[in-house]
């Protein structure tokens, strides 16, 4: 199994999962708000692994500065075949999932418009969009949305218009404690076949000191308007974890 799909559940992830699984299933939107390396993107990973193939398609969209409403409506249709005239679908009788990651990042315009955005509110309100070379409308059927955005970065908040058609959660840092949980359950899962005193040192005393250090630098080394890059999160923990398990008995 690769390193990044691993996910361990908390309590507040498996709440967060189960309102996701019930939504989705209705057909509704769904957004999760919160910084950097929190796990918004793989808990919506983790659960749409989860979801029948057979069934549902999922469409993975990570936006940045650049990407425009041109850019996104070519990757959507590209998920798509036409169903009758103007009518357009998933393949077969599939439904699909737009999972798109980093919904705010893409540059306002003069207006203050973020074209992607904007695209993506008119087919949630009126069910199409337009053909950009025939200028003819698609009407688009059988997809639903999922969002991450990251309230520091990008625009800090998308149209108001937009997100009133989702139903959004905030994910929060989780606890030094459930962070010990986490890291020490894949430490001790990877050193369960070495010596036993090398499963002992590696599977808790590493990942608390590790726990240790990265709040201690956390709470010294502050982002100022120079140093800006002095952003820590849980990236950097499980680079360590991830560095640790690629020892060898």
């Amino acid at each position: 199994m690769h390193f990044q799909t691993i996910f361990i559940n908390t309590p507040a992830t498996l709440r967060l999962s189960f309102l996701q699984g019930l939504l989705v299933a209705e057909k509704r939107a769904v957004m999760y708000v919160g910084f950097a390396g929190t796990g918004k993107t793989a808990l919506v990973k983790d659960k749409l692994r989860s979801v029948d193939q057979e069934v549902l398609s999922v469409i993975e969209m990570d936006l940045n500065f650049a990407t425009d409403s041109l850019m996104l409506q070519e990757t959507m249709e590209s998920a798509l075949e036409q169903k009758s005239g103007r009518v357009f679908g998933p393949p077969g009788n599939k439904r699909a999932i737009y999972f798109i990651d980093n919904l705010n990042m893409p540059q306002p315009d003069a207006y203050g418009t973020q074209q992607p955005i904007a695209l993506i509110r008119q087919h949630m309100e009126y069910g199409y969009w337009y053909d950009r070379r025939k200028l003819v409308m698609h009407e688009i059927l059988g997809v639903q949305y999922l969002a991450c955005m990251n309230p520091a970065a990008g625009s800090f908040t998308v149209d108001q218009r937009l997100q009133r058609h989702f139903a959004t959660f905030c994910v929060e840092m989780p606890s030094q404690e459930m962070l010990f949980k986490i890291y020490s359950t894949m430490a001790s899962s990877h050193f369960n076949k070495f010596d036993t005193l090398v499963h002992k040192l590696a599977a808790e005393p590493m990942v608390r000191a590790t726990l240790n250090l990265f709040k201690s630098v956390s709470e010294t080394f502050l982002p100022t308007n120079v140093k800006f890059y002095y952003v820590f999160n849980l990236r950097e923990i499980s680079a360590v974890v991830q560095g640790l398990c690629r020892s060898l008995k």
